[in-house]
């Protein structure tokens, strides 16, 4: 095993291996000899490093080398010796999906640019460990982080994973959150490099929500599960993500909760400041000024109505969040550009049914921030003009 990976000689050796492994099971993984047994263990604690010294430039040998892999996984089952040797491939096996440097600098292997087939084999050896530990699923999820992974892949990766009986429950909810938390989307009418043009698009981001969504509703307990994960998202919140990971997060929340909520007063309290930047953000995002065409505001508010959407459904469920998202509205008026926003968010609340309802039954706060907003001071008359302007259109919707 101490020949270039490139060889004839070695991708020769791995193939008789392989067939001895399909064909002989028995004989070739009961062995009476234990120098017969040593030689075998050599073998298979060298495979990870053969892969990686592979790369990604010889498919066809690394093709047989994870097949090799996973025909050992599943053999190795009925023989304690060899499977403690497959559990021993863990560690080893995390360089194929990535690694750090000791600058903290990911360093991505094999995987993310080997072939489907190859990498399709790589999630099954997965699948064969009894458990697959953090560290491992730490080393994917970098690879599913990664701008050159394929959108297909990474969809197919989140159903496998998120579906694995050999990931505990908890690792696989860290998994969902990290990706949701960290996926990197450039909005689609700015330009993105070459090296972006793979995972980086929202309707990447929308995907994978949906697909974690799928794998949440037949994990198990709904309100277990909403126990679990509503003070992580609610922390990831709060440190600010951008629009589309924010309207992730929120997403799962709503896939998990009911009418009425059942989310705590703790994290109801944490969500209501992380919801009122939020919906101020989505104002700033999807800006509809009176120039616009038609057609533009059209798709603007259809963009703004997709990020507020998960909001809608939060406060018809919990009259208390919209309280307490009212009164940290009602402290940030304290600028025109904000007074604008809040007044341009509630117009196009209003324009929501179900939303018209609910804010129907909260006039008075709503009023308390209008109130204060004609209040504001620190304006031009060309600024105050145009709010002055927004707040009457909306206290007569309101009246």
């Amino acid at each position: 095993m101490d020949c270039n990976p490139e060889s004839k000689l070695k991708f020769a050796c791995i193939s008789i291996l392989e067939k001895m492994l399909i064909h002989g099971t028995e004989t070739f993984l009961d062995p009476i000899d234990p120098a017969i047994l040593d030689h075998q263990i050599t073998w298979i604690r060298e495979l990870p490093e053969l892969l990686i010294a592979l790369g990604d430039k010889h498919p066809s040998s690394s093709k047989v080398v994870l097949r090799l892999i996973n025909h050992l996984g599943g053999s190795a089952t009925v023989h304690p010796s060899f499977l403690l040797e497959y559990e021993g491939l863990k560690s080893p096996f995390q360089a194929f999906f990535s690694m750090s440097d000791g600058e903290g600098n990911i360093c991505y292997g094999p995987f993310v640019r080997l072939p489907r087939d190859c990498q399709e084999l790589s999630l099954a050896c997965i699948s064969q460990f009894s458990c697959a530990d953090v560290p491992l699923l730490k080393a994917i999820t970098k690879c599913c982080l990664c701008n050159d992974l394929d959108p297909n892949l990474l969809f197919r990766i989140i159903e496998v994973l998120g579906r694995a009986e050999n990931i505990q429950i908890a690792d696989r909810l860290g998994f969902f959150v990290t990706l949701l938390s960290h996926l990197k989307v450039i909005p689609e009418n700015e330009p993105i490099e070459e090296t972006q043009l793979k995972i980086s698009s929202p309707r990447t981001l929308h995907k994978v929500t949906q697909i974690v969504c799928r794998c949440l509703s037949v994990m198990g307990d709904i309100l277990l599960l909403l126990q679990l994960l509503e003070g992580i998202i609610v922390s990831q919140l709060q440190l600010k993500p951008d629009v589309e990971n924010a309207r992730a997060l929120l997403q799962v929340i709503c896939t998990l909760d009911s009418e009425p909520t059942r989310l705590s007063e703790e994290n109801l309290a944490g969500l209501s400041d992380s919801l009122s930047s939020y919906l101020l953000d989505i104002v700033h995002r999807t800006p509809i000024g009176a120039n616009e065409t038609a057609e533009s505001t059209v798709l603007l508010e259809k963009a703004r109505f997709y990020y507020l959407k998960p909001c809608y459904f939060l406060f018809i469920r919990s009259r208390r969040l919209l309280t307490l998202v009212l009164n940290v509205m009602r402290s940030l008026v304290d600028d025109s550009s904000r007074i604008c926003a809040i007044a341009e968010l509630f117009l196009s609340m209003h324009k929501n049914a179900d939303m018209r309802q609910t804010l129907s039954q909260f006039q008075q706060e709503i009023g308390s921030i209008l109130l204060k907003a004609s209040q504001e001071n620190k304006m031009t008359l060309v600024e105050r003009h145009k709010i002055q302007r927004a707040l009457d259109q909306l206290s007569n919707l309101l009246s």
